[in-house]
């Protein structure tokens, strides 16, 4: 049986447990070209491969586990074969029903974590192995921990920058209202990675003279872009147009179309928004690298967008302009952001 539960703001993935090494997570998101300038924005769920930790979780944590299963299998069976309700199946964990007794276990930084966090984390992950009343797996009990360290470990993060505010309701608590924190969790990822990771927004505008299908002679075709584009340009350096007025100039030259770019109203004006150094807006490295050099509120110039592995592969002619950048830090996304923090934090397995 699948968990039938999807928890809100699922971890992310915090990568040690107390002095012990649980192996290195990879993400990686796979971002594909398209007929267009714009690379899309990608979904914030990221593929990821786990290696076998090297130690697993440690036998003080594990030891919270009731000694005999058998009247707790029962009562969960029956649970399970009436499908019981969410509401149901949190009561019954957390109200003494739970596989684990209520005792601490960890320490993560300033909280103390309990027996009752693995019991209502367990309803989310690997739900299947936790109600049976076999030995739950040993990397199916890191994947829970993993996750229980990471969510401590963002709620101090925020509060120590003054994001977020921690009260016994949430944190530091042997009976916690998991809904609550669930929600603090969520919102606390998203105000670290707006606060601290560097994005970028901006606009630009582009004219294709090398797309899919092309008219004319690409050479032609390049000579003809660019005298659009740096009559567009001085416009622009004037202060007589903006970029949106540009971009629709471009989208209702009908000559562009038939002699340059099929494509052009769709790439000729494009806005982007707080995109984080892994999911920078472009196709085309050099375009990205440019975004990336820019100041806040300044203009490129015209700039040529080549392929990202033949430098002498010419696409199409665009300018860039960043409205915005936000965030210090320097990781490539929120995922690296929380890795780092997780890898830092102070981590302690408590004697029971």
């Amino acid at each position: 049986m699948q968990s039938p539960f999807s928890l809100i703001g699922k971890s992310w993935s915090g990568r040690a447990l107390i002095t012990y090494s649980l192996g290195v997570f990879i993400l990686s998101g796979i971002l594909g070209g398209t007929a267009y300038l714009t690379n899309s924005s990608q979904s914030i769920s990221q593929a990821t491969q786990k290696q076998t930790p090297q130690v697993f979780v440690a036998e003080e944590v594990m030891s919270a586990e009731k000694k005999d299963l058998s009247f707790f299998f029962n009562v969960w069976q029956r649970a399970v074969d009436r499908q019981a309700s969410f509401d149901e199946l949190k009561q019954l964990t957390l109200g003494g029903g739970g596989r684990f007794e209520n005792i601490p276990v960890l320490k993560i930084g300033k909280e103390t974590l309990y027996g009752n966090d693995l019991n209502y984390y367990f309803l989310f992950y690997h739900f299947d192995e936790y109600w049976h009343d076999q030995v739950i797996p040993e990397n199916s009990f890191n994947d829970v921990v993993d996750a229980i360290i990471t969510d401590s470990t963002v709620l101090q993060a925020a509060a120590d920058k003054q994001l977020v505010t921690l009260d016994d309701q949430v944190f530091n608590n042997q009976n916690k209202n998991y809904t609550l924190r669930n929600q603090l969790v969520s919102q606390t990822k998203k105000l670290l990675s707006n606060k601290l990771v560097e994005k970028i927004s901006g606009e630009s505008i582009a004219i294709w003279f090398n797309n899919d299908v092309v008219p004319i002679d690409v050479e032609q075709g390049k000579t003809l872009a660019q005298q659009k584009i740096e009559t567009l340009y001085e416009q622009l350096k004037n202060g007589t147009i903006t970029m949106a007025e540009a971009g629709n100039i471009i989208a209702n030259d009908s000559e562009i179309g038939s002699s340059i770019d099929p494509a052009y109203q769709n790439n000729a004006y494009y806005v982007f928004v707080d995109r984080e150094k892994d999911d920078s807006p472009f196709i085309f490295d050099n375009l990205n690298a440019e975004s990336w050099s820019l100041g806040e509120g300044q203009m490129s110039p015209i700039i040529i967008g080549t392929d990202n592995n033949d430098p002498n592969k010419e696409y199409l002619f665009t300018i860039i302009k960043i409205t915005k950048r936000s965030g210090t830090i320097t990781d490539k996304n929120s995922t690296e952001l929380i890795d780092s923090m997780v890898k830092t934090i102070d981590k302690q397995n408590l004697s029971l």
